[in-house]
């Protein structure tokens, strides 16, 4: 075990800090399912790049950049989470989110934060139904990330289809590793984890959490 935490280099960053924050205040990962059948990528900046996700069941999903004018968006998404979701997401319970926490998860630059969010066609008007992000180590060499998709969609690859998006961006800007912090009970998360190739290392801090580490 130590072997891996050395090759990976895994550095808890500020999603780790957002988890013990929103703890601090007063998204269940999802099941992977292979069923996302087409993926087109449309490359614009930073902030404008765009990708529409079609599925097995014939549903969609235009996946796009998360910016400083989601604050509703993203307080929509977690208030809609069930709260096994948003105890899994967050280790903890967030009865309503403070607009200083939506801030945190919106007004990024794109680089050392980088957001994306799934948003579905529900009765006329997008939803948010999956958020992934990660946010980049001190040192620039490793990124900590986090993914959760509204309950209702949930098995259908929606998860995956996010974190290789998120991958994929991670790599191509040099980063050696990503890796996530769980609960060791997020057994969703870690099927999920397994599948896009990461290793599973015991927390040396915390036993009730795993880190899974991926190297890029």
């Amino acid at each position: 075990m130590c072997v891996i935490v050395q090759s990976c280099h895994c550095h808890v960053s500020r999603l780790g800090f957002a988890r013990r924050l929103a703890a601090k205040q007063p998204m269940n990962i999802a099941t992977f399912a292979s069923c996302c059948i087409d993926t087109a990528l449309a490359v614009g900046a930073n902030d404008s790049v765009q990708w529409v996700a079609r599925f097995s069941d014939g549903t969609a999903v235009r996946l796009r950049a998360i910016n400083a004018g989601d604050t509703d968006l993203e307080r929509e998404f977690i208030m809609g989470l069930s709260a096994e979701t948003r105890r899994l997401r967050f280790f903890g319970t967030i009865k309503e989110p403070t607009p200083a926490f939506l801030r945190q998860l919106t007004d990024i630059d794109h680089w050392h934060d980088v957001a994306f969010v799934a948003l579905a066609d529900l009765g006329g008007a997008e939803h948010a139904v999956g958020i992934a992000r990660y946010s980049l180590s001190s040192d620039g060499t490793s990124c900590e990330c986090a993914v959760a998709v509204a309950d209702n969609w949930h098995r259908r690859g929606l998860a995956s289809a996010l974190m290789r998006h998120l991958i994929d961006i991670a790599r191509a800007r040099g980063i050696r590793t990503m890796h996530s912090v769980e609960l060791a009970s997020n057994y969703a998360m870690q099927r999920l984890a397994d599948n896009l190739g990461f290793l599973p290392i015991a927390d040396p801090d915390d036993g009730r959490q795993v880190l899974h580490c991926l190297q890029l």
